[in-house]
């Protein structure tokens, strides 16, 4: 039964006011970063962001992250991350965009905790050796898994599937699950899912 009482009218109405103010600090905070057009629901605390380039958010985006396992959205300059409608970015997952790079994640794509997605190698493998990058496409409804990681240069399939753990190095074909370190397709989604389907 709903209580009444004086006491829990106030403590339903500071419950409102302190989700007020909390969108509001996690709309500025997206806002003074660059951020200006869809700013995403934020579940826990406000992911580390550094936005150099330029960061698109589509609608009823999701990121959840904490004080102990944040998540982390980097952009670099010239960097591009662009970032579908209905996408969850888990606690801990990780997106760094090097400059001149592009990640694209599309509609209802899943990032699952502590899940990386890395465009560039970062350093020589040897000396002399370039320091390989490029870009990653995560296509619609696309789940990468647990501690899954996504080289550059690696396109992700509609519905597909990574793995817990796994390394994808090349590119997993729609409607595949793939697992390993590095990842190969370890089996098909059959059926296919109707067009239109949202992963939930």
């Amino acid at each position: 039964m709903k209580d009444d009482s004086l006491f829990a009218k106030g403590k339903r109405f500071a419950r409102r006011v302190m989700k007020r103010c909390k969108r509001f600090r996690n709309e500025l905070y997206f806002r003074r970063r660059g951020v200006r057009d869809n700013i995403p629901h934020i579940e826990g605390d406000c992911p580390s962001l550094c936005n150099r380039g330029t960061i698109s958010f589509g609608k009823n985006c999701a990121i959840w992250s904490s004080s102990r396992d944040r998540t982390v959205l980097y952009v670099n300059e010239g960097g591009r991350l662009i970032i579908g409608e209905g996408v969850y970015i888990n606690q801990g997952a990780l997106i760094h965009v090097e400059t001149g790079c592009e990640v694209v994640i599309e509609s209802h794509a899943k990032l699952g905790n502590e899940s990386v997605l890395f465009t560039s190698d970062y350093h020589p493998v040897f000396p002399g050796a370039p320091v390989k990058k490029g870009n990653i496409r995560l296509k619609r409804n696309c789940w990468i898994g647990f501690r899954a990681f996504v080289r550059h240069g690696v396109t992700v399939g509609e519905n597909s599937i990574v793995g817990a753990m796994a390394l994808a190095v090349k590119d997993v074909p729609d409607n595949a699950i793939a697992g390993g370190n590095p990842a190969k397709v370890v089996s098909e989604i059959i059926p296919a899912p109707a067009p239109g389907w949202i992963r939930p």
